[in-house]
């Protein structure tokens, strides 16, 4: 990876929706092959793992949005096998595994806490969960947002 590809993977994560142009002016690159042939193969490398939009949860009515703390029976595999179960659940947006006391962070989003409390049954009948506790967002400063990270 050199300067122009850091250059090009700072421009898409600043808009992914840019045209190679657009891309190739803050490269400095000219080429649109060029910068296609680097994007292709940022992808194929893995720098790149895909393109989403960014939804705003509130506008679709989802204004519950729930930072649970879950921790888990040790055990062969444990991480894998309740991390995938915790994924499939709908509503929730993001599940990360750590290391300490507790085991896995879990966000979710969903229309109101009734809603949130099938989402926590869900959670709380996956066989090695022990326990877990929620926090309740009231206010979004900021989200996801890797322009701040230097490349």
């Amino acid at each position: 990876m050199d300067v122009f590809d850091r250059r090009i993977l700072k421009a898409l994560i600043s808009n992914s929706k840019s045209t190679l142009r657009e891309i190739g002016r803050k490269a400095g690159l000219f080429s649109a092959s060029s910068i296609s042939k680097r994007i292709s193969s940022l992808e194929a490398e893995g720098y790149i793992k895909g393109y989403r939009a960014v939804i705003d949860y509130e506008k679709l009515g989802y204004n519950f949005i729930t930072i649970t703390f879950i921790r888990a029976e040790y055990r062969k595999n444990y991480s894998k096998e309740i991390g995938k179960k915790l994924s499939e659940i709908p509503g929730v947006i993001a599940v990360y595994f750590l290391l300490g006391e507790i085991d896995f962070i879990v966000i979710t989003v969903s229309r109101d806490k009734n809603d949130y409390a099938t989402i926590l049954d869900r959670i709380s009948s996956i066989d090695g969960v022990i326990r877990s506790d929620t926090r309740t967002v009231l206010e979004t400063y900021k989200e996801y947002d890797f322009k701040s990270i230097e490349i």
